[in-house]
């Protein structure tokens, strides 16, 4: 599990959504393009939740794993460009 922070906010998300989300904004910055991406995350109470989030050359993504954390619990869900 991967806890991604964006916009002075974080969610957390499976590690293969992470890292796909941070190579998508590198290569929308890299075009000088932007997109809404709708991504799977897990709440704090342990419920599944979405969350869109607006991606461009100016988004600042950090991401740090979450060692102990069940990778199935998101991972089966998929980053999906609107």
């Amino acid at each position: 599990m991967h806890r991604i922070h964006y916009a002075g906010d974080s969610i957390t998300t499976g590690s293969k959504i992470a890292r796909a989300l941070l190579e998508y904004a590198q290569a929308l910055a890299q075009e000088s393009a932007s997109a809404t991406v709708a991504v799977p995350t897990l709440e704090d109470n342990g419920a599944r939740g979405q969350v869109e989030l607006l991606i461009g050359p100016g988004s600042q993504l950090t991401a740090h794993v979450l060692p102990g954390h069940d990778e199935m619990s998101v991972d089966d869900g998929h980053v999906q460009r609107k």
